[in-house]
């Protein structure tokens, strides 16, 4: 179509179209510049619309499309860059936090021998202890029982000779008188 000929319905429903596949930042910024337009500004803007022709419009179409394009693959390039790099950064951090684990868990490995080493030793000494007062209590035991014994034929012995004295006074006493 040649430049004069005015827009068409289905013209503008095109260039609609195209403006709705913009990103929403595009559309931001058109609502804060029309935000701030002034009345005469927009009563301008909308002659200017009116007296557009369709290739005006898809000229502005096409021209959106390839900044929304491009606008979309740089910002497709960075978020990729930056999740590249955001990964590289988490994989290093998980080496280095796999590292310091490997680390602390070799020191409590070793912490943990030590303290088995040490625990066998205790063990060995209790067992030379024990075996140690089980003699001791033995011997102690046998002394009781002797000291019991010993005690028990004490008494006995001290019973016959109260008895035995008993009978020498009585014999004595019978002596003298006789």
């Amino acid at each position: 179509m040649n430049s004069s000929t005015p827009a068409t319905k289905s013209d503008l429903d095109n260039a609609v179209q195209g403006l709705q596949k913009s990103t929403k930042s595009d559309l931001d910024s058109a609502i804060v510049g029309l935000q701030k337009s002034t009345r005469s500004d927009l009563d301008s803007a909308i002659v200017g619309l009116q007296k557009s022709t369709k290739s005006d419009l898809d000229n502005a179409v096409q021209g959106l499309q390839k900044s929304t394009k491009s606008d979309l693959d740089n910002a497709v390039q960075g978020l990729q860059k930056s999740t590249k790099s955001e990964i590289e950064l988490s994989r290093k951090a998980t080496k280095d936090e796999f590292r310091f684990i490997r680390k602390d868990a070799l020191r409590n490995e070793e912490r943990i021998e030590r303290l088995e080493d040490g625990q066998n030793l205790m063990n060995s000494k209790l067992d030379r202890i024990m075996n140690t007062l089980d003699g001791f209590v033995g011997s102690v035991d046998t002394l009781r029982d002797e000291n019991e014994i010993g005690t028990h034929q004490t008494r006995e012995l001290q019973l016959k000779v109260e008895d035995h004295e008993e009978r020498l006074t009585v014999l004595e006493s019978a002596k003298h008188s006789s």
